[in-house]
């Protein structure tokens, strides 16, 4: 029988998947549109790594069981 992740593991998973994503796609979206700005990035990228470490934090903060 296969083990079932706990919920918080999935979550941080979660987290850091959408983290890269949006880092991913929303500077692809404005470069592709020739609308890139210094505010535009400076934002995906602190949205990106805010997610990113918050799935971090939530995967350390996770017992071992």
């Amino acid at each position: 029988m296969t083990e079932r992740k706990p919920i918080e593991e999935m979550i941080a998973e979660g987290f850091r998947e959408v983290g890269v994503l949006v880092f991913v796609f929303a500077l692809l979206d404005r470069v592709i549109q020739g609308r890139i700005t210094f505010w535009w990035t400076t934002i995906a990228v602190a949205l990106s790594a805010t997610l990113f470490a918050a799935g971090c934090y939530l995967e350390r903060r996770r017992p071992n069981a």
